[in-house]
Formats: structure tokens, sequence, C-alpha cells
């Protein structure tokens, strides 16, 4: 897949090195129906354009009349030739090839074989040709087709080489650990790396007595652990080892993933996640009842300096206040409770100042009953002695 990504973007570029010469045709051609250029000066400014475009280290812009003349090239042995002669070994005429497909087509890609400059090997190509009618040429740049394969290789030995740092940093337990291998059973990336290159398609499952690769492979096509006999690293040769495995096929890839840990380690493991998971619910715990009970005092201090008001003015303090001011139903409590105190305080010093005027006036009323009483008793005397005739 990287290969056709890679490739489809040089012929992509090559398109757009050719389609950006054939522009700069368009403009010279203007240049001669407008009388500014005669043809063979336009022509050779193109042919100039066309020689100084090297798109990479070995690769160039050739072009070829309708009459399979060599109007330009790198290689000054082929400028001015006849392109007839060019044949590659399997018997392709690049002249005639390029020229048929240009004129019929418009433009096109073919391959042929070629020397890289300065060598005489012949070399698989990819040409990218386009028709100037024009100028009565066909134009062409080609890139070598074993420089994409060496671009591929070196970007997958550098993705090979992350991702087998990335792969041996994992760790599953103490000595589990992860693993590719190919289709065939060959291991692409393991820890070890005197096994890489090795193929697991002859070691034997002690427990089952079948292929280990087809063990792992059945797993994958299960979705489930594959379970095999093994020996540990530090009691060689002796198969008596459960090993659990878990393998996923990367199709687009080809690969199979496999991550496998012994069995006595995995449950080590998941002890020590229990232990570790009953330690943490037991601090979430802790911190949970510290939780409830610091609520607690943040609720039940306000409402303790509420009661402890009310009991104020149950003595007779109508002059206490709750001095709580909080913005929760506590406090709108507490300022409704003062709101109260301050209405009653009002009323009783509204009825204390009645009650003193109401003493006021019993006593006036007291005083007149008293000098009424002294006055029936002059008048009851003086009765008494006027009838005994006795003047007073």
């Amino acid at each position: 897949r990287y290969r056709a990504r890679v490739l489809a973007e040089k012929r992509q570029q090559l398109r757009s090195l050719i389609k950006a010469l054939a522009v700069r045709a368009d403009v010279l051609d203007k240049q001669i129906r407008n009388g500014k250029l005669t043809s063979a000066q336009a022509q050779q400014l193109l042919l100039e354009e066309i020689a100084r475009t090297r798109p990479g280290k070995d690769e160039y812009v050739f072009a070829i009349s309708y009459d399979q003349t060599v109007l330009s090239h790198p290689d000054p042995a082929w400028q001015g030739q006849d392109a007839a002669k060019a044949v590659d070994p399997t018997g392709i005429s690049v002249a005639r090839r390029t020229l048929d497909l240009a004129r019929a087509e418009g433009e096109g890609f073919f391959t042929y074989r070629w020397p890289r400059l300065g060598e005489s090997k012949p070399v698989e190509k990819m040409a990218f040709v386009m028709d100037i009618p024009a100028f009565k040429m066909a134009i062409a740049t080609a890139l070598f087709i074993g420089d994409i394969d060496g671009q591929v290789e070196a970007c997958r030995d550098e993705f090979f080489r992350e991702l087998r740092v990335s792969l041996n940093k994992i760790r599953i337990a103490r000595t589990g650990y992860l693993y590719i291998y190919d289709r065939s059973g060959t291991l692409l990336i393991h820890p070890s790396p005197s096994l890489e290159g090795r193929s697991v398609a002859t070691l034997i499952d002690r427990r089952s007595g079948k292929p280990i690769l087809d063990v792992l492979n059945a797993s994958s096509e299960a979705a489930e652990p594959a379970r095999y006999i093994w020996d540990m690293p530090s009691d060689p040769g002796n198969f008596a080892y459960e090993k659990v495995a878990w393998v996923r096929y990367q199709k687009g890839l080809d690969w199979h993933i496999a991550a496998s840990v012994y069995q006595d380690e995995l449950n080590e493991t998941a002890i020590t996640v229990r232990n570790r998971m009953l330690g943490i619910l037991s601090l979430l715990l802790a911190v949970a009842l510290c939780f409830v009970f610091l609520l607690s005092r943040r609720m039940t201090a306000p409402l303790k300096q509420l009661l402890d008001t009310t009991r104020q003015v149950t003595s007779g303090d109508l002059a206490a206040r709750s001095p709580l001011a909080q913005p929760d139903e506590i406090g709108t409590v507490s300022d409704a409770f003062n709101a109260m105190l301050d209405r009653l305080q009002s009323v009783v010093a509204k009825l204390d100042d009645k009650n003193q005027v109401l003493n006021a006036t019993v006593g006036q009323l007291q005083r007149a009953m008293d000098e009424l009483h002294m006055t029936q008793a002059r008048l009851a005397r003086t009765q008494r002695l006027a009838a005994l005739g006795i003047v007073v």
C-alpha cells in the first residue's frame, strides 16, 4: 500500500512537471502568432527551458521531434541523433512509444528499461509523455522504479526500527512481551533480536501436539486467547509452564501481532491488582467518612448556634440575635428568625409602654377612690352628730 501511494505521488509529480513545460510552450506559441518571436527563437527558448529542468539527481526531461530526432537530452551523445535507435532490452522503441502515445492520446504513462546516466545497465523506468503540437514534438520525463523501491524499503526499515523500540518498551506482568510474525510464521519483530527472521512454524505445543503457529492463528480467528506449554528463560528446556497469548491479524500488513505472558505471572498480576484495588477502595472509604464527618460538622454547627440563640430568647433576652450569615438554607432560616425577633421585640416594647400608661391610670383611680371613701366617712359622721343635736 505504501509503495502504491508513493508511486501515485511520483506519477502526479511527473505529470505536473511536464504540464508546466506545456504551459510554457503555449506562451511561446502565442508570442510566435503575435509576431514577437520567430518559430526558431521560440523553439530554442523552449529547449533551453527543458534542458534546465531536472526533477531529480538521475531524472531529466527529454524532447523528441515528430521525425524521431532527439531535440533535448542530458547525454550529449544523444543530442540531435535519430531516436529510432533507442531500443530497450525488451525491444521497446522508446522514441516510437513516446510519439505514438503522445500523438494518439495527448499524454500518458509507459514503462521501459534504460540505463542511468553514466551507466550501462538498463533498469526499469516509468515515463510520462505529452504532445506539444505547436512545436511538432513530444516531451517526456521519467523516474527509475528502483528509486521508489529503495524509498519504500528505507521507510519500511525506519518503521520497523520505531515499531521495535515501541514494542520492546511494553511489558506484560514481569516477562510478558509483544511480537510480530508474518503469514509463514517468520518472526519479524521480537524482544530477542537473535530470533528475528526465524520461523515458529516448526515449534510444537507439548500439551496439544499441534504446531504453535496453528494454535496462535486459531486464537486470532476465534478472538480468544491461545494457551500452550513452553519453557521459561530461568528454566530452559523444561516445557512445563503454561503461556497465554492474544493474537490479532492485521490484514493490511498481512501480519499477526501477538502478546504473550506466563499464566502464573498473570495470576500474580491479578492478585496484585486486586490488593491494590482493595487498598484504593479502603482509602476512598476513609476519605468518604472524613468528608461525611466534615460535612455533618459544617451542617450541625450553624444549627447549634441557632439553637443557642433560641435558648437566650426563651430565657427572656429578646435582644439576642443569630450570628449566622451564609448563602444557604440555614442562612435563610437565620435571617427569618432574626426578623421575627425584631418584630417580637417591637411588640413587647409597645406593650411595656401601654402597661406603664395603664399602671398610671390605675394609680390615679385608686387615689380618687380613697378620697371618695374619706369623704363618705366624714359625711356619715356629720349626719350622726346632727341627729344627736350636736352641732359640729
